[in-house]
C-alpha cells in the first residue's frame, strides 16, 4: 500500500448551509445563509432569498435550484464547485428527552436502539420513536450497542467492562460476558451470531460465545487503545488464505473468511484475518482513529483530525480531507460514503465519480453527530442535541443512487 502521508486529495473543499433551509424556504421572503469553504482559507458567503418560486443569491456568488421537492442544488459560481442537500423528513425528540444520542443502531423490523451520556439502553419504534423498552443493568456508561440480525436482540458494552447480550421483547439480559480489563468499545456480530468480537482500550480484540456465555480466544492484542472496528466477509484483502477447520477453538463459528478493521487511539489501523489470528495490514495514520469502515473494494479510516483515509486495492490511497473536524462515523450509502462530523455535518460522498458528487444531510446546528445508520427505506442519525432525524433513502438515491 502507498504510504498514508503520500496519498493526494483535491477533495479539500465544502458548501456550508443554514441547518434549518426548509423551513426557511416554507415561507415567502425566507432566506438563509450559505458559505463555500476551502480548507485553510477564508469562506465566500452569500444570503439566499425566495423571491416567488426563484431563489435568489443576494452577492450573485452562487445558483440554487430545487431538483425536487425536498433537495436543494446550489453551485458555488467562482470555483463552479456544486453541493446537494436534503433535510429530515422526521425526527424525534423523546426518545432520549433532550440528552446526547451517542449511538443508535436499527432493523428492518421496525426496531433501534439508542443510548447516551449513561447506563441505560432504550429500545424504540422506528416509526413512531415510541420507546419500548429500557434496558437497565450496566454498572457504567454504555459505549457500543447493536442489534443482532434477527432484529430482536441487542449486544451491549461499555466501562463497566461487561459484554451484554438482552431480548429487545422483553428486556431481559440472559447473557453477560466479562474478561476485558478496560473498557469496551466497539463491537462485531459475527454470521448470525453464535459468536461476537469485541473490541477494548487494553488493546486487545477478543472472541465470544454466546450460547455458552464465554470467551473463545483473545484474537489479537495490539499496543493501542482500540476504538472501533468493522468486520466483513468480502473485502479488498480477499481471497484470505485457507483455514484448516481444525484449527479453530471450541466454541468457535463461522469466522473462515472474516476480516476485521480495527481503529485505535494512538492512530493505529490494524486489519486481522479472523479465522487465521493473522495480521494483514497495519498503518499508522498519525490522528486517533475513530471509525473503520470494511468493503469490497476499499478501506476507510476516519480520523480525529478530520481526514477520511481510503485505502484501494493495488495500493491506490486517497485522503478525503474537506474538513478538519473529527470524523465521527463511516456508513457505505448507495455506493458512496456517510461521513458524519463533530461540527454537525453528514455529507454522503460518491467520490469515484467526475466531478465528485456530494449530499448533505441538513438539521443539526453544528451538533455533533456521532452516528449514522440505515434500514434500506431511511437513514437515522444520532446527534448530541438529543435528535434522532430520518432522511429518505428515495431522496438519497435519487441524488447519488
Amino acid at each position: 500500500f502507498t504510504s498514508t502521508r503520500e496519498m493526494a486529495s483535491s477533495l479539500s473543499w465544502s458548501i456550508l448551509v443554514q441547518s434549518n433551509w426548509p423551513e426557511c424556504l416554507a415561507r415567502d421572503g425566507g432566506e438563509f445563509w450559505v458559505t463555500f469553504k476551502e480548507v485553510e482559507k477564508k469562506g465566500d458567503h452569500d444570503k439566499v432569498k425566495k423571491e416567488g418560486n426563484e431563489l435568489v443569491a443576494k452577492d450573485e456568488k452562487f445558483s440554487i435550484d430545487m431538483v425536487s421537492k425536498d433537495v436543494l442544488k446550489i453551485i458555488h459560481k467562482k470555483s463552479n464547485s456544486c453541493g446537494f442537500f436534503l433535510g429530515p423528513s422526521d425526527y424525534f425528540s423523546n426518545i432520549q428527552c433532550g440528552k446526547r444520542v451517542a449511538s443508535l443502531d436499527v432493523s428492518s423490523g421496525g426496531l433501534g436502539v439508542l443510548f447516551g451520556g449513561g447506563e441505560k439502553l432504550s429500545v424504540w419504534d422506528t416509526n413512531t420513536g415510541t420507546v419500548r423498552r429500557v434496558l437497565e443493568g450496566h454498572l457504567g456508561e454504555v459505549y457500543t450497542a447493536k442489534l443482532f440480525p434477527s432484529g430482536i436482540v441487542v449486544l451491549s458494552g461499555g466501562a463497566d467492562l461487561q459484554l451484554k447480550i438482552w431480548s429487545a421483547k422483553d428486556g431481559s439480559c440472559p447473557v453477560t460476558m466479562t474478561g476485558h480489563t478496560q473498557a469496551i468499545m466497539d463491537t462485531a456480530i459475527v454470521g448470525a451470531g453464535k459468536n461476537v468480537i469485541s473490541v477494548s482500550k487494553d488493546g486487545s480484540a477478543r472472541l465470544w460465545s454466546c450460547g455458552d456465555a464465554s470467551c473463545v480466544d483473545v484474537l489479537v492484542t495490539v499496543e493501542d487503545q482500540i476504538n472501533c472496528c468493522n468486520l466483513a466477509q468480502d473485502t479488498m484483502f480477499h481471497p484470505l488464505q485457507d483455514t484448516v477447520g481444525e484449527t479453530m477453538e471450541q466454541g468457535e463459528v463461522d469466522t473462515v473468511g472474516k476480516v476485521l478493521a480495527m481503529g485505535g487511539e494512538g492512530g493505529s489501523l490494524t486489519v486481522l484475518d479472523v479465522a487465521a489470528r493473522k495480521i494483514i495490514f497495519s498503518a499508522n495514520l498519525h490522528s486517533a482513529v475513530n471509525c473503520v469502515l470494511l468493503t469490497p473494494s476499499c478501506l476507510y479510516a476516519g480520523c480525529q483530525d478530520g481526514q477520511v483515509h481510503i485505502l484501494r486495492t493495488g495500493g491506490q490511497g486517497t485522503i478525503l480531507s474537506c474538513s478538519h473536524s473529527p470524523v465521527l462515523s463511516v456508513l457505505p450509502v448507495c455506493g458512496g460514503l456517510c461521513v458524519s462530523r463533530q461540527d454537525g455535518s453528514v455529507t454522503i460522498h460518491q467520490v469515484d465519480r467526475s466531478p465528485h458528487t456530494r449530499l448533505d444531510l441538513t438539521g443539526a446546528d453544528t451538533e455533533p453527530v456521532y452516528k449514522v445508520v440505515e434500514d434500506g427505506v431511511w437513514l437515522y442519525t444520532g446527534c448530541r442535541d438529543g435528535m434522532v432525524r430520518k432522511y429518505s433513502m428515495a431522496s438519497v438515491r435519487g441524488v447519488v443512487g
